[in-house]
């Protein structure tokens, strides 16, 4: 297979899938909308025979949530056209941080976005998820804080590793999506330039998180908020922004 491999993964309400909206707006890029999701959840290894077009596009049982490729995300239809012409090829897949070593041994190479944002946006989402019934009661505050730690943990773990045989490239919410930050350190370590789609998205996709910004309530009460500051890892939070490679949009030129 002539195809490099791309993956997006964060924890749950991060951002995850603005990043990969982002990231497929690019003609070079082919990333699957938890194409796998159910199979890499089960422990099952993700190997680069996944990823040829003709399993990509032959939705089995027990691989994702979804039954039909195109009914999910008529996103499908335009990954099918440019699957011959794209250099990269891959999954979103949110847990996918607990599978680093995994991606290691079965797709050396590999290119990992990890993508980061501030815990009180993340258990807030999770809380109201399971207030309205979204997501079962118990995926609620607490086990942000839990699924966020685990997902900063694993990723410092593995990074502190300059020897990995894949990278992993570690982009903040905040600075990618609330701020206008330069594209080009992400895009020069996949060896693609910024193309003219993915700067058209990346304006959309800041209006939008703008808007989402303003009207946000995060939901919390009060002894939520004491139990994500007595629990969270703050310090490993900093730490893993000291990793992130978009830096802030004041200490970067912006995109063109």
């Amino acid at each position: 297979m002539d195809k490099k491999f791309l993956f997006v993964c964060g924890c749950p309400r991060s951002g995850t899938t603005a990043l990969w909206r982002l990231m497929v707006a690019h003609p070079r890029i082919v990333l699957g909308v938890e194409r796998y999701v159910l199979f890499a959840h089960q422990k099952n290894k993700l190997t680069p025979e996944l990823y040829e077009k003709q399993k990509f596009f032959d939705l089995q049982p027990k691989e994702t949530f979804y039954k039909n490729l195109v009914e999910f995300s008529r996103y499908y239809e335009t990954a099918f056209k440019r699957f011959d012409r794209a250099e990269w090829v891959g999954d979103k897949i949110p847990l996918l941080f607990s599978r680093y070593e995994d991606i290691e041994t079965t797709m050396p190479g590999a290119n990992i976005i990890f993508i980061v944002r501030n815990i009180i946006d993340v258990a807030a989402s999770y809380q109201k998820r399971a207030d309205l019934g979204t997501w079962s009661k118990d995926k609620d505050y607490k086990q942000a804080v839990a699924e966020w730690r685990q997902s900063i943990e694993r990723t410092l773990e593995f990074t502190a590793n300059k020897d990995r045989k894949i990278r992993v490239h570690v982009i903040s919410y905040e600075d990618l999506f609330l701020q206008t930050a330069d594209l080009r350190p992400l895009f020069d370590r996949l060896d693609l330039d910024v193309a003219s789609e993915v700067q058209t998205q990346y304006r959309k996709l800041i209006e939008k998180s703008d808007q989402l910004d303003a009207n946000r309530g995060d939901g919390l009460t009060s002894s939520k908020r004491q139990y994500v500051a007595l629990n969270a890892p703050f310090a490993e939070y900093r730490d893993i922004l000291d990793r992130r490679l978009i830096l802030p949009a004041q200490q970067a030129s912006p995109v063109s």
